[in-house]
């Protein structure tokens, strides 16, 4: 199931034992050769991927697109949250679905510098 594609009533019917996927990537360079959201574009397709083989057992959320990038920022274009800031995203979006009623949430990072 896709979240984003939900009615609010779709979602209080939806299975709590659904495993919640929240794919996380960045906006930032890749070299003059691909564009500033590859990241995020290659986490999101292998997030629909999963959700496509099942849909009954993973509720997919929108891609968290802003990642801790702050060593990619001299880069023009180039985008970053503080780590701080990104883990409290993260953090937010778990509770916000824990507030719903789903306990199983898996993040899948799609950029190696979401990490301090």
């Amino acid at each position: 199931m896709i979240l984003a594609g939900l009615t609010w009533q779709d979602v209080e019917q939806a299975d709590r034992e659904m495993v919640v996927l929240v794919p996380t990537g960045s906006l930032e360079q890749h070299g003059p050769h691909l564009p500033l959201f590859t990241d995020t574009l290659l986490v999101t397709a292998a997030a629909e991927a999963i959700e496509r083989n099942l849909p009954k057992k993973v509720l997919l959320t929108p891609t968290v697109w802003l990642g801790c990038s702050g060593h990619h920022l001299p880069f023009p274009g180039s985008m970053s949250a503080s780590f701080d800031g990104y883990i409290e995203t993260l953090l937010q979006s778990a509770r916000s679905l824990r507030r719903n009623g789903f306990t199983k949430v898996f993040f899948i990072n799609g950029h190696g510098g979401n990490t301090e």
